[in-house]
């Protein structure tokens, strides 16, 4: 079982590791045929340009606040990009750049509206609609030109897209308030340790743990789901007469609410105390014992009666402190809540040492003492950027 949960927790660090595009900007310079670093396609090698427009959120702080910096961008994706070498002839380079000058003007297009407030779905739809719109237009080109062998046609659609394009003002970015709350989940492991009479029935063990996490700027909620396994040191923990623990491994739960407050933060550090209440449970498996006669010797033997699973549970205070990392932060491109806006996704490591009061009276002599440990988490918290 601890084997399947640790490969769980290894598969969802590897799903950090997301695959970044080899993509250059407009604003880069003149295109050069070193960047296109595609292969050819399967059934088509013909010489292809490949650009899209997207948005690009980024963190910045305006006037000590922190805000989101909206700014549409032309994109050249390289490795979809693709020229074979008795093909790169200058004629073809520059039908190409103003391919990307074309998908250069209507990114300013897009970069006006959001200016004026364009947000939500309906930017989304317009990405999709400036998208489609540079495609249709690229065809039309090419089916104009007989795919770029008529240069009096190439060279006069090249000279309608640069006035199009230097004809243009060059709009300024914009900024949007993202939201104060976030939301998220964290997966973990690490230690848990018992302390006082509680130790002498149960040992410290490894713990797996899940959780949610809601948050309104410093103020943090919490939820822990914590299972484990611990060995079982008493072997009649209930004292009851003819009973013995038959597995040597008991289970372990505890559910664990808490509200916190962030003491410090800074773009990739934070710490935050949490306090709260805890509902933990220990279950076991004992056999019962009967005495039979022996019909041969006439002796008294112990056997096995039956099983049965006895229980304790325990509900008290609990605290923890979050020291957290933040490695990396990614912005949606699609629009996915149900108001219709963006996400900003930060994926963070965390660092919690905690302590749970435990005293369980159905034992007898009841135990006492305090579960105490540490989690390592990776936690994935999001917020809405308000576009």
């Amino acid at each position: 079982m601890k084997r399947y949960i640790s490969i769980f927790l290894v598969l969802c660090v590897c799903s950090v590791a997301i695959y970044a595009a080899d993509t250059r900007t407009w604003n880069e310079g003149a295109l050069k045929w070193s960047d296109f670093r595609g292969t050819p396609g399967i059934f088509s090698s013909s010489p292809t340009f490949r650009g899209y427009i997207e948005i690009e959120p980024t963190d910045t702080i305006v006037d000590g606040v922190h805000k989101v910096k909206l700014e549409s961008v032309a994109k050249m994706d390289r490795n979809l990009s693709y020229a074979p070498i008795e093909a790169q002839t200058p004629e073809l380079l520059n039908i190409f750049q103003g391919e990307f000058n074309l998908l250069e003007s209507y990114r300013r297009d897009l970069q006006r509206e959001l200016n004026n407030g364009l947000s939500g779905n309906a930017a989304q739809k317009r990405v999709e609609y400036y998208n489609s719109l540079f495609r249709e237009k690229v065809q039309n080109m090419y089916d104009a030109t007989d795919y770029g062998n008529n240069n009096e046609k190439v060279n006069k659609w090249l000279s309608e897209v640069e006035h199009r394009l230097y004809n243009q003002d060059l709009p300024t970015h914009t900024y949007v308030n993202p939201s104060n709350f976030t939301y998220g989940l964290y997966v973990g492991t690490g230690l848990n340790a018992t302390t006082g009479t509680l130790h002498h029935s149960f040992s410290n063990s490894w713990a797996f743990s899940a959780g949610v996490l809601l948050g309104y700027r410093r103020l943090k909620i919490k939820a822990d789901l914590t299972y484990a396994q611990p060995k079982v040191t008493n072997m009649n923990i209930m004292d009851v007469s003819e009973q013995e623990t038959s597995d040597i491994y008991s289970s372990y739960i505890a559910i664990s609410p808490s509200l916190g407050f962030t003491v410090f933060e800074s773009d990739k550090l934070s710490i935050t105390p949490f306090v709260g209440c805890a509902w933990s449970r220990y279950g076991w498996n004992v056999a019962n014992y009967t005495y039979t006669e022996n019909s041969d010797t006439g002796e008294l033997e112990r056997v096995i009666d039956y099983y049965s699973s006895p229980s304790l549970s325990n509900f008290n205070w609990y605290a923890s402190i979050d020291f957290e990392y933040r490695f990396k932060k990614i912005y949606s491109q699609n629009t996915g809540t149900l108001k219709g806006e963006r996400e900003r996704i930060i994926y963070t490591v965390r660092l919690s040492p905690y302590i749970l009061r435990g005293v369980y009276t159905k034992a007898i002599p009841t135990l006492s003492g305090y579960q105490v440990g540490f989690t390592a988490s990776i936690a994935f918290v999001a917020n809405t950027l308000g576009f």
